[in-house]
């Protein structure tokens, strides 16, 4: 995720990128599938290394808009309900 301040003089301008790691655990025996148009590879629909991308400011609270889509999931059993 890529960071940029926005200072008085542009010529000091600072960047930087941080990882955000998200661990789904399963408490069952299949694990979440994540899906979104255009990730590859697929198999049987389901995106084999999801990623996604955000942007957040300085003192930014609530949620990050990402990018390619919203991330979903939805359980790998046969309950199919949606991962909060």
């Amino acid at each position: 995720m890529p960071l940029q301040d926005n200072p008085v003089d542009s010529t000091k301008q600072l960047t930087a990128t941080a990882t955000v790691r998200v661990t789904v655990t399963d408490s069952d025996d299949l694990p979440p599938r994540f899906t979104y148009t255009g990730c590859t590879p697929v198999v049987e629909g389901v995106c084999l290394n999801p990623q996604y991308t955000g942007v957040a400011t300085v003192g930014q609270t609530g949620e990050i808009a990402v990018q390619p889509a919203t991330i979903r999931a939805v359980d790998g059993d046969t309950l199919g309900y949606d991962v909060r």
